[in-house]
């Protein structure tokens, strides 16, 4: 047998060729891994004392004896008493009823012990779950349940920490013994199935199905095969998974009245929950590379216990009202955790970094002239007080950090150097002296990279050996002021442009800007100036506003809109009547390009000069044309009527023509018949009959009449209308009358050329 001793007094065999970390854990110490035992996490770390060096348990295989060292966490990972319940104890007489709640969870198992009648808690505790050795995290314990041996180790493990806890609780509560009347467990799925004995291979893969999904409330009094449920009028009531990875945790203890789930512990205080008063490990340390190196319940524990380059990381929302914590000369990082941190006086001789949450408190260096650094990134902080004396100055990042006088007699306010981003800031209020220094820096070292961050009229005050500070606007040390970078896109910028809106005229549109910053108006040219653009025609305007003084910084861009302008209705058409029915040649003058017109206002006609030709007599409608920066105008009507004293002589002279005669033959000195040949007969050859029977012969009259008949008789037909140059309408009302002209004209002429005779 080979022995392993912990701690000098602690002997523990094993055989050789066993595993360290699985020796260790069968004793009964906790490690908080996360890994299964593959060697990534570093969580099981143990100090060999015969090498002098760090060594991962589970990858050390014992092959001789060896001595160790374990952290107290390592030795029960029991927050609270171990100790074991007297067998005299559990006879004690007692009359009340009691229940037990039990909280399993991943990492740690909490319980309550409750008065049933009174609706009670009487007593609490909690503990690491020892199940963690196989892995922190669910999906590890799903990979060591997959085996029927490993689910029942696993179950064995939670079995005895619950054991631990009842024992823990009775024993503080010995009236309690022999009258557990009832036991309800919550959890995870994965942690319950486990419990319960129930196969978890099912939750690591799709579809992530459960064994069951039990109703509330179910009984089961042989759930559990254990010592810590050994009484036989005890119900044991598991609360119901309700998926895959949605168990009963947030469910409480129903069955058990009044009774809530295990403690969250939302505020730790001085190393207690401020809820259920439990001792709570609300810090982790961890070396540089992550590796945690132990947890404590108080900052100053963890604080003293860290060595350099270490880091403090917050589990819980913790408050430490020590009035003095040392951290040392070293340098130290504080990682908040997304949580918030409060103390009332730290103090550190090295540099400090505070990361990733909220900070409250003083804090304090003391090394007059080093060149240690205290840093909030990703902070917001609360400073009842501030003293870093060393030459490496505050440094933000990202941070908002307000200190405020607290009333105190004497608060400090001193700062070396100053160094910030253009996203952090810096609020001081009712300083009683302002920021004060040494002076060791030159005023550009100590805050001259601060010098755009000052509000307007303030300014920057160096004394050589004596102190580099703020002043005020009146020029005297500043108590109160907010340094940040103010850009004009910030949160506490107003811009107003009056008005945001015109109409097109032609000229440049340029609105009133008003701006001010944090409700203080800015002055334009002085401030800020303004170019516009796009600011004449109609559409989206612009003005580009500026920063142009040291206080304010970058620009921002406002739009407003130019709208169309109405026009006028056109004035000073005329109108040139047509000279004749159809002749279509009636026009409108007086007109423009930036015109059109219509007939029926619906569909429009763009005019292309001053005059529109080619108009039949009607009414027409003119306007202006919409256009970019106009609508479109009402219209004016214009009437194009037909000259009255024209329309005789118009027909005569388009139509008195017949087919078979020129134009140039009828003269009143040489007239010709409708008649008359293509040969020109003349009236000395013609008899009275058959001029007579020419001019009287109704069909031959009818056939030069009718255009459309005549064209109809072929080429012969088309040939003499154009040698002829015969006219007549299309409209059969027109041809009628040119019918009855014509008519009335050969029966002139046959009475002249009669009378002649005679």
């Amino acid at each position: 047998m080979i022995n392993v001793t912990v701690n000098g007094t602690e002997q523990i065999k094993c055989n050789k060729g066993d595993n360290l970390y699985q020796v260790l854990t069968a004793a009964g110490h906790v490690f908080a891994g996360n890994c299964g035992m593959k060697g990534r996490c570093n969580r099981c770390l143990v100090w060999n004392q015969d090498t002098g060096s760090f060594v991962k348990s589970c990858q050390y295989i014992v092959d001789r004896d060896i001595s160790i060292r374990l952290e107290e966490e390592q030795l029960t990972g029991i927050t609270g008493h171990k100790m074991n319940l007297p067998t005299e104890q559990r006879k004690k007489p007692v009359t009340s009823a009691y229940g037990i709640a039990i909280d399993i969870g991943t990492t740690t198992i909490g319980m309550e012990l409750v008065d049933l009648n009174e609706k009670a808690v009487k007593c609490s505790f909690s503990t690491l779950n020892s199940q963690i050795a196989t892995g922190a995290d669910v999906v590890a314990r799903i990979q060591a349940a997959d085996t029927k041996e490993g689910l029942e180790h696993l179950r064995s493990l939670l079995f005895s920490d619950i054991q631990k806890g009842v024992d823990h609780m009775l024993i503080n509560t010995p009236e309690a013994v022999d009258h557990i009347r009832r036991y309800v467990l919550a959890g995870n799925a994965t942690m319950l199935s486990i419990a319960e004995g129930l196969t978890t291979e099912n939750l690591f893969g799709y579809p992530f199905t459960l064994k069951n999904s039990d109703a509330w409330g179910i009984e089961q009094n042989d759930f559990i095969a254990s010592p810590s449920f050994e009484n036989a009028a005890s119900d044991v009531i598991c609360l119901p998974n309700i998926a895959a990875f949605s168990g009963a945790a947030f469910a409480g203890a129903n069955g058990l009245t009044e009774t809530q789930a295990a403690c969250e512990h939302s505020q730790v205080k001085d190393g207690a929950c401020v809820d259920c008063n439990d001792p709570v490990e609300c810090i982790e340390v961890e070396d540089a590379s992550g590796t945690a190196k132990g947890t404590y319940s108080k900052l100053e524990d963890a604080a003293a216990a860290a060595r350099n380059g270490d880091i403090l990381k917050l589990l819980y929302n913790c408050e430490s009202t020590s009035a003095y914590i040392d951290a040392g000369n070293k340098n130290l990082t504080i990682d908040l955790n997304k949580k918030k941190l409060k103390a009332v006086h730290f103090e550190i001789m090295g540099s400090l970094v505070i990361e990733n949450g909220e900070y409250s408190g003083y804090i304090k260096n003391a090394a007059t002239g080093n060149e240690h650094t205290l840093t909030f990134e990703n902070v917001g902080a609360d400073l009842t007080q501030l003293g870093w004396y060393a030459k490496g100055g505050l440094k933000l990042v990202n941070s908002n950090i307000e200190q405020q006088h607290d009333g105190a007699t004497f608060t400090e306010w001193w700062l070396e150097k100053l160094q910030m981003d253009q996203t952090s800031v810096y609020k001081i209020t009712n300083s009683p002296s302002g920021l004060s220094n040494y002076g060791l820096l030159s005023l550009d070292e100590a805050v001259g990279g601060i010098e755009e961050f000052l509000p307007a009229g303030y300014t920057l005050d160096g004394q050589p050996n004596s102190y580099n500070t703020i002043l005020d606007e009146t020029g005297t040390k500043a108590r109160s002021v907010e340094l940040r970078y103010r850009r004009l896109t910030d949160a506490k910028v107003s811009v107003s442009i009056d008005p945001t809106s015109y109409v097109y005229d032609g000229t440049a549109k340029e609105p009133t800007v008003t701006v001010a910053y944090d409700g203080k108006k800015l002055i334009a040219g002085t401030d800020y100036t303004c170019i516009f653009s796009d600011n004449i025609n109609v559409g989206t305007a612009s003005v580009k506003i500026t920063a142009k003084s040291k206080t304010y910084h970058g620009e921002i861009v406002k739009n407003y809109t130019i709208e169309k302008a109405p026009q006028a209705a056109p004035t000073g058409l005329t109108a040139v009547n047509e000279s004749a029915t159809g002749k279509k040649d009636g026009s409108v003058a007086n007109a423009a390009a930036t015109m059109e017109y219509s007939t029926d206002q619906t569909t429009w006609t763009a005019v292309t000069g001053t005059v529109v030709n080619g108009l039949a007599a009607g009414d027409y409608f003119v306007r202006y044309k919409e256009s970019a920066n106009y609508y479109a105008s009402p219209s004016a009507k214009v009437t194009v009527g037909l000259a009255a004293s024209n329309t005789t002589e118009a027909s005569t002279t388009e139509s008195a023509t017949t087919e078979s005669a020129t134009t140039e033959s009828v003269t009143t000195e040489n007239t010709t018949t409708e008649t008359a040949s293509s040969e020109d007969t003349t009236t000395e050859d013609a008899t009275d009959e058959e001029e007579t029977e020419d001019v009287d012969t109704e069909d031959e009259t009818t056939e030069v009449l009718h255009e459309d008949e005549t064209e109809a008789t072929g080429d012969k037909g088309k040939n003499d209308q154009k040698k002829t140059g015969v006219k007549t309408g299309d409209a059969f009302a027109m041809k009628a009358a040119v019918a009855g002209m014509l008519i009335s004209l050969g029966m002139a002429c046959v009475v002249i050329i009669r009378k002649r005779r005679k």
